[in-house]
């Protein structure tokens, strides 16, 4: 997320969504990221776990900033596979992205995401189409 200086912006200021579940960038560079939440009570599902969408969308959130999809030309999601792996427990979740592939107009991007005691709870691939 850069702004039009190149500045990166901080992803809970550039997605209201993100800001809204406490979701922040702790490490964006060029082809990498790291994006965090607090598992807070309001973000788990009736077995205290925390909800499958929240991972789905750390693994989305940090395979795109990864992607490049917060600068122009910008870019979308076109596929996202989570397996998951763990039961999403701690007190934080962590995903990590790294891009695997970054063709002309598609890049590939696998993501991991663990929890505050470093045990990994899923594994995503996401491909992200990049707008011209």
């Amino acid at each position: 997320m850069a702004n039009a200086s190149g500045i990166i912006q901080p992803l809970e200021k550039f997605s209201p969504f993100d800001g809204h579940n406490g979701i922040r960038t702790v490490i964006s560079r060029e082809n990498y990221c790291e994006v965090e939440v607090d598992l807070a009570e309001n973000a788990t599902n009736f077995q205290g776990m925390a909800h499958g969408g929240l991972i789905y969308t750390l693994c989305d959130d940090a395979g795109g900033i990864a992607a490049g999809c917060t600068i122009p030309p910008y870019g979308v999601t076109l596929n996202c596979n989570v397996s998951f792996l763990r039961p999403g427990s701690g007190k934080k979740l962590i995903a990590k992205a790294s891009v695997i592939k970054a063709g002309k107009t598609v890049r590939v991007v696998d993501v991991d995401v663990y929890n505050d005691a470093d045990i990994h709870v899923a594994h995503a691939t996401v491909q992200y189409y990049m707008g011209k």
